[in-house]
């Protein structure tokens, strides 16, 4: 097994650290495989997380970030924990709730399951088992995400983005459930989107359906470090993009005709956005209509990104001009044109890999409405995030010792983490 324990996968990023980032891809880069059945192994960045209860290791080099002055307000009163909610599932990367009047929670597995939730019990039949068509040898490979249709109490249509086994491209197929509406038909899989992917990282691998209707898709650049292509600052292709596509209007879909780019010669018609380098997770707000984008980072900053629900799109978030708010390995950089992140962390000083979540709309805990919430891979610590006076202002709301893969949101609007370590468990925010 490549990655024996979580100390050692410590040890190793500090040596790295030691050594300088040119050795970084060698200590802990997108090259290392894993064993299918390894539960301790990250989808979205190859960095070994930290033992339990401990801080990563500092980078010597790294500015340590400032102390804001700003008002965070509610933020620092909230005393957040995390409520066990069901385990025994293999490297959950989605939790999606049914909006057909039941009460069932998906959750996605990386290795091609999408197991059910019923009364608060796993149920033993999935609702999708298509392991074989998946190819998740590489930790950043596998099913990745799902999303329900808008008309899913009708027509039953869930899509789901995986690797595919053998060509490992990007794959965006729909599905449709059985009559009795328990499980989804193998053969009702109709291929929406294929993308080639260059590199078994930065695949990206989040489906969300907007307010609008349409279909958002996020991809990676394909590439590490440093974008070596330029596919992120290239609307030539699909990669390094948040594309919008309508599966209603055509065969196997439609561009939206208020596209940014449906005039342009040079640019593909399905782009929304580009300059990502790997758009793990995005959410809207079903209050507001925003949306929250997170960019995992190379080496130094993670950002969220915040696009306000009236954007025409053809935003450009910087990659690889900038990393965040920082210029890419240069004191200086045009920054004209691009979009600026709404918040920021280090890495490594703080984690890894951000993962996006969701701003909180729920019945239980109303301290927390508006908040959104985001998390880190390796130091498993959970943010707030909220606009106080026309100031983005974050605060550490739990330092917990979690493997944070992604957040999902139930039918009340109540907000879980998921564990990707051993044991797959789902945890539900709460508060103390």
């Amino acid at each position: 097994m490549l990655f024996a324990s979580r100390h050692q996968g410590a040890m190793m990023m500090a040596l790295c650290l030691i050594l300088g980032v040119s050795l970084l891809a060698a200590c802990g880069g997108d090259d290392d495989a894993i064993d299918s059945n390894d539960t301790g192994a990250t989808p979205v960045e190859t960095v070994e997380p930290t033992p339990e209860g401990a801080d990563p290791e500092p980078d010597p080099t790294a500015t340590a970030e400032p102390e804001s002055e700003r008002d965070h307000g509610r933020l620092q009163q909230i005393d957040l924990d995390l409520e066990l909610f069901a385990d025994g599932f293999v490297q959950p990367t989605d939790l999606v709730a049914a909006t057909d009047g039941s009460d069932r929670l998906f959750v996605v597995s990386r290795i091609g399951l999408i197991l059910v939730v019923e009364d608060g019990v796993v149920r033993e039949e999935p609702l999708l088992d298509i392991h074989e068509q998946i190819e998740h040898a590489m930790v950043e490979q596998g099913l990745l995400s799902m999303a329900l249709h808008p008309d899913f109490a009708e027509n039953g249509y869930f899509y789901v983005y995986y690797i595919t086994h053998g060509d490992e491209d990007t794959m965006v197929s729909r599905f449709q459930l059985s009559e009795d509406r328990r499980i989804a038909v193998r053969e009702s899989e109709t291929p929406i989107l294929e993308v080639e992917q260059p590199h078994y990282s930065h695949n990206g691998g989040n489906l969300k359906f907007g307010p609008d209707g349409y279909l958002y898709i996020g991809l990676g650049d394909g590439e590490d470090p440093g974008d070596p292509h330029g596919n992120s600052q290239n609307p030539g292709t699909l990669l390094g993009s948040i594309l919008r596509i309508d599966v209603d209007g055509g065969d196997p879909y439609a561009i939206p005709p208020d596209n940014p780019f449906v005039d342009d010669a040079e640019a593909r018609d399905e782009i929304w956005a580009y300059g990502l380098r790997n758009p793990w997770r995005f959410s809207f707000d079903p209050e507001t209509g925003d949306m929250y984008m997170v960019d995992v980072g190379q080496w130094a900053v993670e950002e969220v990104n915040l696009q306000p629900a009236d954007s025409t799109g053809g935003e450009n978030y910087g990659w690889p001009i900038m990393e965040g708010d920082q210029c890419w390995e240069a004191d200086e950089c045009d920054k004209e044109g691009l979009t600026m992140p709404v918040a920021t962390y280090e890495n490594p000083s703080q984690g890894c890999a951000i993962i996006g979540g969701y701003p909180y709309h729920g019945q239980a805990y109303p301290e927390l409405e508006g908040i959104y919430f985001f998390g880190d891979w390796c130091s498993g610590r959970i943010w707030g995030l909220e606009n106080v006076g026309g100031e983005w202002v974050k605060e550490e709301l739990i330092h917990s010792d979690l493997m944070i893969n992604a957040f999902g949101l139930d039918h009340n609007g109540e907000i879980y983490a998921l564990n990707f370590e051993e044991g797959g468990g789902v945890f539900r925010i709460t508060v103390n």
